[in-house]
């Protein structure tokens, strides 16, 4: 064989040539003739607002230039190229000033189809989460960084939440913060987090995972390509509209925008120090016209048509003035502010109703002497006030202290004890009585009463243990020294009043009989140290309580302790009701309701306390008139009284305080802030005339729904700062002006409508039917 491929070599080398190069003519051509472009139906979707065809391939052109723009980060990591041409159009004209919500909730129609299908996977996404540490998640860094994305993620993910015209700004607000913090970003965040525990393992997901909120990768993922097609609908109409009202972009001025784009977009992108020459952007701008499949002249075409609605919202918003003037008197107006001490009651003084009142008058009263009427005096001795009100007056004791509950103390128990205690004789009838279903009079064996126990519903057969178990703990006193044994002890200082009541142990009553035993255990006595070691009032919580210490003095309850003891409110009604007779005749009307019949108790509290306190009201009202120079009271609730108790008394130490002696009385000091306080500002014991004092001047005293009584010294009057109203003027220049684009694309809107000049559903029908 190798000899006859030797002898005719050069033949066979000839005939191989000659087939090759047939081969390659034939399939190169077919191939190119194959891949060749074809190029695209064009077809006539409507007219535009001056009359004008609209073809298909020009809303086509506009919708893929500007779908992408220079910010959408993830399109690399999805394979796609961003135009860094296009230096935000759709997401700063439309999205950033609320014109795209203006566009959807105008077409809503038309695009609620495609937002309803968009919503049910929305709905059912579920955010990325670490699969071993569920702290590492999209959720708690969105939480972190950006909230408001959390906030109106929960909003959609309501049952409540539908495709509406109302919810349409959720949705552009999601939009808008996802752009903000894109996957990107979530996925370097996450790593990190990730890589700082040892223990975690590394997620692969993590790394190449889709961490895309929705999973939407680009504008038509988010809204569809309708919208998509309405944008461009309207860039195209108002680039006609501007043309009409005489402006004008040149192709060299579209194209050197277009250029700057990418060379800003390019710049940005580079690390510090690189370059970006004319020769990287001229690459870049030839791969995005191959991407796009669109000429130099077509990209130009398009953007000449951006530019042209750009100047048109833009020249409309530069024509609003603003005079700086009115910004100034606002700024030093608003910005003005004092520097002042601010006195305020302190908080056990605050009385913001009657009741509060009565409580504090009562207590008041029972422990000090009263002078001038209703102000403060002397503390009684402790002995008389023991005499009178024993409640207020305490021993305290030192306390080691461990407790279990009967729960604690079943769960000792084993099963085999359990089953032996509830079918002995002693105990069977006791648990028929529990469990009615059981008969009572079945076999005395064990065996049957085992059976008739197992053959109960599990609900019934677990309510019967824990029954047994609780009925056996109540009695096995070695049992619950046990569990006493394997608790911890605490200290605790208990507050033991000369009258029977209530303790801060659970289930234990200050009895006279646990009160003795706290006494002779201090003494040192081993009997009433032996009960006390195994204590227990209500046979539901058991106690192993030591007596370390007894202050040998007696104390008494402060006005807080005592209120929150409910010490005062049985004091009260005490009072109250001893001055009941007496109320009924200075009242009568008072005590009956509409149908004639005596109202209870509790619903003439405050009636029967305004006979009780009468002079007490009485004299408020005049200290009243004094403080305000003869001012008269609008206030006519009883409530005006608490809110008004301490004016009197505020009023003629203020002077005291001001020189520093800042106790008010009865040992109470008034609460000093040293605050700055601003015009604008809501403070309800400042109004402009606060602005008007002068240092060292001291304002009036306001009486605040609280209860607190509060007033100010003035302490210095700084300069104004107008160093930041042309922040400010530029700040409101630039609401004002998108308020007027607003404003502006709203009657554009109108005239779109009129001139029936969008047409979403001849552009689907003719591309359904096409396909």
């Amino acid at each position: 064989m190798l000899n006859i491929l030797r002898k005719y070599q050069k033949t066979v080398f000839a005939i191989v040539t000659a087939a090759l190069m047939v081969s390659i003519s034939f399939f190169g051509s077919y191939s190119a003739f194959l891949n060749k472009p074809t190029k695209e139906k064009d077809f006539i979707i409507g007219t535009a607002i001056d009359g004008s065809t609209i073809n298909h391939s020009e809303i086509e052109k506009i919708g893929r230039f500007i779908v992408s723009d220079a910010h959408d980060i993830d399109a690399r990591e999805q394979g796609r190229l961003p135009n860094i041409f296009n230096d935000g159009l759709i997401r700063k004209d439309f999205f950033e000033s609320d014109i795209a919500i203006m566009l959807m909730q105008a077409y809503f129609d038309d695009l609620k189809k495609d937002l309803s299908e968009r919503l049910e996977k929305q709905k059912k996404f579920r955010p990325y989460s670490h699969p071993e540490a569920a702290f590492l998640s999209a959720e708690n860094i969105w939480a972190q960084f950006i909230p408001s994305l959390s906030q109106n993620l929960a909003k959609l993910k309501s049952d409540e939440f539908k495709v509406s015209k109302e919810t349409v700004p959720t949705l552009v607000s999601l939009y808008l913060e996802s752009s903000k913090f894109p996957a990107y970003h979530l996925r370097r965040f996450l790593s990190y987090q990730e890589s700082q525990y040892q223990w975690v393992r590394k997620d692969p997901y993590l790394r190449s995972g889709d961490l895309s909120l929705f999973y939407f990768h680009s504008f038509e993922d988010w809204f569809g390509k309708n919208f998509l097609n309405l944008i461009s609908q309207v860039v195209h109409n108002a680039s006609i509209f501007a043309k009409n009202k005489g402006y004008m972009v040149t192709k060299e001025e579209s194209k050197s925008d277009l250029l700057r784009n990418g060379y800003e977009a390019l710049k940005s992108a580079k690390q510090e120090g690189e370059e970006v020459t004319a020769e990287i952007l001229t690459k870049y701008w030839r791969e995005q016209l191959a991407f796009l499949r669109m000429t130099e002249s077509e990209a130009i075409e398009v953007w000449q048509k951006v530019l042209l609605s750009r100047k048109l919202l833009s020249d409309y918003g530069k024509s609003i003035f603003l005079d700086r003037l009115p910004y100034e008197n606002f700024h030093e107006y608003a910005s003005e502010f004092i520097k002042a001490d601010i006195y305020t009651l302190p908080d056990e003084l605050k009385l913001s109703d009657f009741e509060s009142l009565m409580s504090y008058e009562t207590y008041n009263r029972a422990t000090r002497k009263i002078v001038k009427g209703y102000d403060f005096g002397d503390m009684f001795q402790l002995e008389k006030i023991k005499k009178t009100y024993p409640e207020l007056v305490y021993k305290e004791y030192k306390l080691s202290v461990s407790q279990v509950s009967k729960e604690q103390v079943a769960t000792q128990i084993c099963i085999k004890k359990m089953l032996d205690w509830q079918t002995s004789d002693a105990n069977w009838k006791a648990i028929c009585i529990e469990c009615p279903e059981l008969n009572e009079n079945s076999p005395k064996e064990m065996e049957s009463r085992l059976a008739a126990l197992d053959s109960l519903p599990v609900e019934k057969r677990d309510h019967i243990d824990a029954f047994s178990r609780k009925s056996m703990a109540s009695s096995n006193q070695e049992l619950i020294k046990l569990s006493l044994s394997q608790v911890d002890s605490t200290e605790k200082n208990l507050k033991v009043s000369t009258v029977e009541g209530e303790s801060s142990l659970i289930g234990v009553n200050l009895t006279k009989d646990f009160i003795a035993l706290l006494d002779k255990a201090a003494a040192q006595d081993q009997n009433a140290s032996a009960k006390l070691a195994l204590y227990s009032q209500d046979q539901e919580t058991f106690y192993s309580i030591k007596v370390i210490g007894r202050d040998p003095e007696l104390k008494l309850y402060s006005y807080k302790e005592a209120l929150n003891q409910g010490i005062v409110e049985k004091l009260l009604d005490k009072k109250l009701k001893a001055s009941l007779v007496l109320a009924k005749e200075a009242y009568p009307t008072e005590f009956l309701d509409e149908e004639g019949k005596e109202k209870d108790f509790d619903s003439v509290k405050t009636v029967i306390g305004k006979f009780v306190f009468k002079n007490l009201l009485s004299a408020i009202d005049r200290d009243y008139s004094k403080v305000y120079d003869k001012k008269k009271k609008t206030d006519q609730s009883l409530d005006f009284y608490a809110k008004h108790r301490f004016l009197s008394l505020v009023n003629s130490k203020k002077e005291d305080i001001l020189r520093g002696n800042r106790e008010l009385f009865g040992g109470y000091e008034m609460a000093k802030e040293h605050k700055d306080i601003y015009r604008k500002d809501s403070q309800e014991f400042v109004d402009d005339s606060s602005f008007l004092m002068n240092q060292g001047d001291v304002s009036v005293i306001t009486s605040l729904d609280s209860g607190d009584l509060v007033f100010f010294q003035l302490t210095e009057k700084p300069s104004q700062d107008l160093s930041n109203i042309s922040k400010s003027v530029i700040e409101g220049r630039s609401l004002i002006v998108e308020d007027a684009k607003r404003h502006l694309m709203s009657e554009f809107l109108q005239k779109l409508e009129a001139s029936d000049s969008i047409h979403l559903g001849t552009f689907k029908a003719i591309k359904a039917k096409e396909a």
